[in-house]
């Protein structure tokens, strides 16, 4: 199995079954232990043959500071079997993006202590979160400012959802989105 390294890209070829999702590696490239996700880190080589154990339920992790936000959007995704990762502010929700590897970020934009516009910036600029892939971010508000909808996009976001339209919308944006990764992951 051939894996790519969080920390320095470097690729790291594991002979060894793996029987975990996630295991501890010193990379002899970085020389750091690194935790590797065995589904988010695996590159894909044309002399292997497809496993299927590598078949997933996909997760989202979910970032706002509301709790009942959290209850309803976990809800939701949980009853359409996606996993659900929850971060209540936005400090947690990029260490546990780094963390998780989720497949796609749902993001409040209105947050104290850092705003979904300040994560989002962190995501694209930081250079703590470049060996990260490019991972869906829907953006969520109980404000629509279409100013704030061109914004979040420049700064890179896949979407845009209401707040309001979360109990009609919400399941069908983030499996279109998840859809869409897997096709360019191709």
């Amino acid at each position: 199995m051939l894996l790519k390294c969080p920390s320095c890209g470097a690729r790291i070829r594991l002979t060894d079954p793996v029987h975990e999702d996630k295991i501890r590696y010193l990379c002899q490239e970085c020389d750091q232990i690194v935790h590797l996700d065995v589904h988010w880190d695996s590159v894909n080589t044309t002399s292997a043959a497809p496993s299927a154990n590598l078949q997933r339920t996909p997760r989202v992790l979910v970032i706002d500071d509301s709790e009942t936000f959290l209850a309803i959007a976990g809800d939701l995704l949980l009853r359409d079997g996606i996993e659900v990762i929850t971060a209540r502010d936005g400090h947690e929700g990029l260490r546990k993006i780094a963390s998780e590897h989720p497949d796609l970020v749902l993001l409040d934009l209105s947050m104290p202590g850092m705003s979904g516009f300040e994560v989002l910036q962190s995501l694209r600029s930081d250079s703590a979160y470049k060996h990260l892939p490019q991972i869906p971010i829907l953006v969520t508000s109980g404000v629509y400012n279409p100013a704030e909808v061109e914004l979040v996009r420049d700064y890179g976001a896949s979407g845009f959802l209401n707040k309001d339209s979360v109990q009609d919308l919400l399941v069908y944006r983030v499996r279109s989105l998840l859809a869409t990764q897997v096709k360019t992951d191709l």
